[in-house]
């Protein structure tokens, strides 16, 4: 089946004008037998540049460019090995030319390919024989599946050896993040930092995973393109989110991250003498502040500041609220605008949470309990005593009927939400009991 789609693929390559990169044919990375070599899969990059025969690979996306120098003649034996977190695997394929005069060349041709593999294995090993000292080689590798992750290169057979010199592993300048936001829109966390005109390489993008202290690279972007990069892998509304840039010498080698920038996490609910709006949230870490804003409007999108308050507390009761559906968030300022290479907004935003200030009273109904909360493909609600006819519908946001179910002599009722995009809603109950509604988020 992957070569059905190389096939398809192959058209877009004759069409498709690709961008220079920090990483490309006349700029590769350094290859040594004596180091075993990580780098970041590239997932973000278009098909490699025209003027070279790529051999068996029919698509070249995602590309990472090595070279190396044969000081000891005889045969090299590399393995190239994915990494990442997909359930199918990670598909890196390779194509391999030379012997070539120099580091730099290009324009390489069917006649220089000395080994290529499209298979869908996550390892691959590319051979070279006969080498004799003095001649250069080039490899490109191809991240194929396009997932995020790693990839390692190292020596594993072969009675040659490459050299270890043409590359140094030059002292390269932390570049910190500026701030981290969100679309509140979009609902997606977006990182941003300021350019370094004496850093030309590529900027790593890092986020905390589940174990502390441990980051992972999402995304490698090249110097050339926008200072900021949008995590559309993260949901704000779930959780607070740590992130980090890491940067890397002419080598490829990666050096550790600045210290890490935590977004804002706004949590609404009720007060349970006057059912308020209550808000509360962690703090911002990245930069020093004073104040948190307030920000409340009709539509995630009409947000405007509301109020503020010293930075020394982190809750918020509005005693003022406006009638049906409020939505929320909570910002603070860097001490200095961020300059990013696009228009951005210039606080750092918390996820957007929305307020039901709604009349009909849940004791209506009693006690119960909805969950999970948030939910992925079935919400459960539960009563602890029969009540007879249960109808429920699930509303989203602007009110519009998504789901409705109807059950009879139930204490207990299950709901499939899996068709659901991620969101919130608002889950409403009618029985001979009375009525009541709540809201509940939808998280994938």
């Amino acid at each position: 089946m992957k070569r059905i789609y190389s096939l398809l693929l192959v058209l877009i390559v004759f069409t498709t004008q690709s961008s220079k990169a920090q990483n490309d044919c006349s700029s590769p990375y350094l290859f040594m037998s004596s180091t075993t070599s990580v780098y970041p899969l590239v997932t973000s990059m278009s098909n490699a540049e025209f003027g070279n025969d790529y051999g068996c690979l029919f698509s070249q996306s995602n590309v990472t460019w090595l070279y190396f120098e044969v000081c000891n003649p005889g045969s090299i034996s590399i393995t190239i090995t994915g990494s990442g977190s997909g359930s199918s695997g990670t598909d890196i394929d390779f194509v391999a030319w030379g012997p070539l005069s120099a580091s730099t060349d290009c324009g390489l041709d069917s006649s220089q390919v000395v080994d290529c593999s499209m298979s869908t294995s996550s390892s691959e090993t590319a051979d070279f024989t006969s080498v004799v000292a003095g001649q250069y080689y080039k490899i490109m590798i191809s991240n194929f599946s396009g997932m995020p992750g790693t990839v390692t290169i190292a020596q594993t057979g072969g009675s040659g050896s490459t050299c270890s010199t043409g590359c140094s592993a030059a002292v390269v300048s932390p570049q910190p993040i500026c701030q981290v936001t969100n679309d509140a829109v979009a609902n997606h966390n977006i990182i941003i930092w300021e350019k370094d005109t004496t850093y030309t390489g590529p900027y790593h993008i890092q986020k905390e995973t589940t174990t502390m202290g441990t980051y992972s690279t999402i995304a490698t972007v090249l110097n050339s393109d926008t200072s900021a990069y949008e995590d559309i892998g993260s949901n704000p509304m779930v959780q607070s989110f740590k992130y980090r840039i890491a940067v890397s010498d002419s080598c490829g080698n990666i050096y550790n991250g600045t210290p890490p920038h935590t977004t804002i996490h706004l949590l609404t609910t009720a007060a349970f003498a006057t059912g308020y709006p209550q808000l509360s949230w962690n703090p911002y870490v990245g930069f020093g502040y004073s104040t948190y804003f307030i920000y409340r409007g009709n539509s995630p999108a009409t947000l405007a500041l509301y109020d503020s308050i010293s930075a020394s507390f982190t809750t918020y009761t509005d005693v003022n609220p406006a009638a049906g559906m409020i939505y929320y968030a909570v910002a603070v300022f860097p001490p200095s605008p961020c300059q990013p290479s696009r228009a951005m907004n210039h606080y750092s935003l918390s996820n957007v949470t929305p307020f039901l200030a709604t009349g009909i009273a849940e004791g209506q109904l009693g006690n119960f309990m909805i969950s999970p909360n948030p939910a992925a493909n079935e919400l459960n609600v539960d009563f602890g005593k029969n009540i007879g006819t249960l109808d429920i519908s699930i509303c989203d946001v602007t009110g519009k009927q998504i789901l409705e179910s109807n059950y009879s002599n139930v204490s207990a009722a299950k709901l499939d939400v899996s068709s659901l995009a991620n969101g919130y809603y608002i889950i409403r109950l009618r029985s001979d009991k009375g009525v009541a509604q709540r809201k509940i988020i939808i998280s994938k």
